[in-house]
C-alpha cells in the first residue's frame, strides 16, 4: 500500500513538473512583448498566420532575380533619350517601423500604422541607338498601412488582449511622404471590379478591410475569378504615364503587366487619365495577397537621368481562399 501511495505522488509530481515546463516555454516571449512589439510584428509579416497580407507588398514589386539576366553584360547608358524596352524595380532593402502615436478608439479599438520603406533601384533595359544599354535609377519609396486591433481581454499580456481586425489599403511612393506633390503624380481613384461587386477606393488611408467580415467591409476572396483594374491617375506631366499591375512571381519572366489608358480629360494644367487591364486571378498557396499597383511618369522610364524617378504605389488586400 506505501508503495502504491509512493508511486502515485511522484506520479502526479512529475506532471505538475511536465505542465510548468510547458507553460513555460511561451512566457519569456509575452513576458518581454509590449503592445508595440505586438502591432510591429504583425504589420511587419512576423505573424504565420497573416503574414501573406503584409509581406506580399514586396513580393509583388521585386524582379530582382528577373532582371539580372536581362541586364548581364549590358553598359550604362550614358546617352539621351532611350527606347525602353523592359524595365522593373529591384528592392535592395526593405525596413518597416511602427509610427507613434497609436491611436486608441476608448478601450475597444487601437489602430497601429505601420511604415515601410523600400530602397532599390528602377532598371530599365534600353535601346540607345543601335546598342542595348540599361539604366540603373536608384529610389526611395515609402509606403504606409494601418492596422486595426479589436480588444478581447484585459490581461498582463498583450498578446491575449488584442485580435487583429482588419488592415487598410497600402499607399506612398517616392520621396517625402508628407510632401507627396513633388511625384507630379497621384492616383485619385482604384475600382476593382468583379463579377458581383465592384470595389472602389477613393482615400485608402480610411479604406479599411476586415479579415473576418463581422459588420465592416471583409476581404474579397479572388481565386480563379475574372478581374478588371481601373485606376484613375491625376499628373502634372501632358505625356501619357506608366500604370502598372504588380504580380506575385510566376514560373518565370518578369511578373508586371502595363495597363492600357481608356481616357484622358485635361482640366487646366494637369491631366486626369483612366487606365485598365482584364484578367484572371489564378489559384495561390498564399493564403493572402495585395493587387500592387503603381504608376510612374513617362519621364521616369525614358529619360536616362538617374535622379529622374516618380512613382505612387497602392495596395489592395485580398485573400485567395476563405
Amino acid at each position: 500500500m506505501r508503495h502504491i501511495r509512493f508511486s502515485a505522488f511522484f506520479a502526479v509530481n512529475a506532471l505538475a513538473m511536465l505542465l510548468i515546463t510547458g507553460c513555460s516555454k511561451d512566457d519569456p516571449v509575452d513576458a518581454n512583448e509590449n503592445e508595440e512589439a505586438l502591432f510591429l510584428s504583425y504589420g511587419a509579416g512576423n505573424e504565420t498566420d497573416t503574414k501573406d497580407a503584409f509581406v506580399t507588398d514586396m513580393e509583388a514589386l521585386d524582379e530582382t532575380q528577373e532582371l539580372k539576366a536581362l541586364i548581364s553584360g549590358l553598359r550604362k547608358s550614358t546617352a539621351a533619350p532611350v527606347t525602353p524596352i523592359r524595365w522593373g524595380r529591384r528592392i535592395d532593402s526593405v525596413r518597416r517601423v511602427l509610427l507613434r502615436p497609436i491611436v486608441k478608439q476608448g478601450d475597444t479599438i487601437a489602430i497601429a500604422t505601420v511604415q515601410t520603406t523600400f530602397n532599390g533601384r528602377f532598371i530599365v533595359q534600353a535601346l540607345s541607338g543601335v546598342d542595348t544599354v540599361v539604366i540603373q535609377k536608384p529610389y526611395t519609396e515609402i509606403v504606409s498601412r494601418s492596422l486595426r486591433f479589436e480588444r478581447i481581454a484585459h490581461t498582463n499580456r498583450p498578446r491575449l488582449n488584442w485580435r487583429l481586425d482588419a488592415i487598410n489599403v497600402l499607399s506612398g511612393g517616392t520621396g517625402d511622404p508628407l510632401m507627396p506633390t513633388i511625384r507630379n503624380i497621384a492616383i485619385q481613384q482604384v475600382d476593382v471590379v468583379l463579377p458581383n461587386e465592384t470595389l472602389t477606393v477613393t482615400d485608402p488611408t480610411t479604406y479599411f478591410m476586415q479579415f473576418n467580415r463581422r459588420w465592416l467591409r471583409g476581404l474579397p476572396v479572388l481565386n480563379n475569378l475574372q478581374v478588371t483594374l481601373r485606376v484613375t491617375v491625376l499628373s502634372e506631366k501632358s505625356e501619357a504615364d506608366i500604370v502598372t499591375l504588380h504580380k506575385l512571381p510566376g514560373a518565370f519572366g518578369l511578373h508586371h503587366t502595363p495597363l492600357t489608358m481608356v481616357s484622358e480629360t485635361q482640366s487646366g494644367s494637369k491631366y486626369l487619365r483612366v487606365f485598365e487591364h482584364t484578367w484572371t486571378i489564378s489559384g495561390s498557396a498564399k493564403k493572402y495577397a495585395n493587387l500592387m499597383v503603381s504608376a510612374t511618369t513617362k519621364e521616369s522610364l525614358y529619360d536616362n537621368a538617374t535622379t529622374n524617378f516618380s512613382s505612387v504605389v497602392w495596395g489592395i488586400p485580398y485573400k485567395h481562399s476563405n
